[in-house]
């Protein structure tokens, strides 16, 4: 799931895992030039690789309605703060290398090179993303990830 945007709703789970972005000032400025559409086509085909079943993209707007948000949110399976870590602070890495198929086998994989989510430059400076992912326990139970 992806957010833009500089507001943060309360939190309402287990706590906040933070960590900064690792991607050089060039490769950034390379992905601000990138068409807006497309920056929002990535974040929505990102909840598709992860198996989301419904999706919304809502533009929020200024009393001059100008857009001040890009909001994309989505029900696919989130990520864990580890997944989360790995895939913000290594650049040009993902899980998806190494599958041609979402988890559980349901779709063929959009994305490969680690790159989609960094499109969201292109729709502004701050940015934020949001995640919750669930795990199995020994009981089979599902429970929110730790943070």
């Amino acid at each position: 799931m992806g957010v833009v945007g500089a507001e943060l709703p309360a939190q309402s789970g287990p706590p906040l895992t933070e960590f900064e972005l690792s991607v050089g000032e060039r490769k950034i400025l390379q992905f601000k030039r990138k068409p807006q559409i497309t920056a929002v086509a990535e974040l929505v085909w990102n909840a598709v690789d992860a198996n989301a079943t419904e999706g919304d993209v809502e533009l929020r707007r200024s009393s001059m309605q100008a857009i001040t948000e890009v909001v994309v949110t989505d029900n696919g399976h989130g990520m864990t703060p580890g997944r989360a870590r790995t895939a913000f602070q290594a650049y040009g890495t993902t899980w998806k290398t190494t599958r041609t198929h979402t988890e559980g086998g349901e779709r063929i994989l959009h994305g490969r090179n680690g790159e989609g989510r960094l499109f969201a430059f292109a729709l502004g400076d701050q940015l934020t993303w949001e995640s919750a992912a669930w795990e199995s326990n020994d009981f089979g139970e599902l429970r929110p990830e730790p943070g």
